[in-house]
């Protein structure tokens, strides 16, 4: 039986509502999925709902970014009580921190467009930007948002000319993020009663020498199953999960149709569901 892991909704940057993304893994034949959106578990009790309705189990989960040396470093929050007060007390503080930069994302991008096309350029609305994040819903809202907005107005016809023109690494759209350090998101993962597992690592520069820091931090798991990983790159990261006794995770980090995320497709890659009950094995160990 089948399970997806990895999926963001209209919670944070994906298109999809928690209850569509539901209605997708059931329509798939998927016994579980896990709502992982970024800095939100705003849209677990809706994906919740709607499971119990559709007969798919949701595990509760987050997606929180942490900061290293020469990249970014994402960890997954499994299984995280999503009713523990400082760790929505964190999330807020962190949704806030999206806010500030989306606001200055905002400003920079539309001072490019007039910069390039004079006073009548297309204009980017920050309110439009929030209300598709659903700030007013516990939603985070993220550089896809604004994407989709310059879209709406007509200054791109297209999220990927959004991010190649406009918001990719170093150009009018790139405002750093505020720095949070790997053990500190791990440690609010932990506090939650959750699991905290390094998404697609090899995104990570030098992730293998990087693990053992994080390991000591207390990370639980690799995701090693995930988007298009070739197989043999999926048997070196069950390798080394063995080596550092971390549980092995998949999923396709779909954020919906058509947006070049992870594998694009919910289900992708076959995860099996003896991945969640290793996972639930871990998170019994505490």
């Amino acid at each position: 039986m089948r399970i997806d892991l990895h999926l963001h909704s209209t919670a944070s940057d994906g298109t999809l509502t928690p209850e569509a993304l539901v209605d997708a893994a059931a329509s798939l034949g998927l016994v579980a999925i896990a709502l992982t959106d970024h800095d939100s578990v705003g849209g677990v009790a809706a994906a919740t709902r709607a499971g119990i309705e559709r007969g798919v189990t949701v595990v509760p989960g987050v997606e929180l970014s942490a900061d290293v040396p020469g990249g970014d470093c994402h960890i997954l929050g499994y299984l995280v009580d999503v009713g523990h007060a400082p760790f929505a007390a964190w999330l807020a503080a962190r949704r806030e921190a999206r806010i500030t930069r989306g606001v200055e994302i905002v400003r920079r991008v539309n001072a490019a467009l007039r910069s390039r096309s004079g006073a009548g350029a297309p204009q980017a609305s920050w309110e439009r930007v929030a209300r598709r994040a659903d700030l007013a819903g516990g939603g985070s809202v993220g550089r896809p948002h604004v994407a989709d907005e310059l879209v709406a107005v007509g200054a791109v016809t297209s999220r990927e000319e959004a991010f190649a023109s406009l918001l990719g690494n170093g150009m009018a759209g790139d405002v750093p993020s505020a720095k949070v350090p790997p053990a500190q998101v791990i440690a609010v993962i932990r506090d939650a009663g959750g699991v905290a597992v390094l998404a697609h690592p090899t995104y990570l520069p030098d992730f293998a020498g990087r693990l053992p820091d994080l390991v000591a931090c207390g990370l639980g798991g690799l995701e090693c199953l995930y988007g298009d990983y070739a197989p043999d790159v999926v048997a070196g990261l069950v390798a080394l999960a063995g080596v550092h006794d971390l549980v092995v995770t998949g999923g396709s980090d779909f954020h919906g149709p058509s947006t070049g995320a992870g594998s694009g497709a919910i289900g992708v890659p076959l995860v099996p569901d003896s991945v969640l009950e290793a996972l639930a094995r871990r998170h019994g160990r505490g």
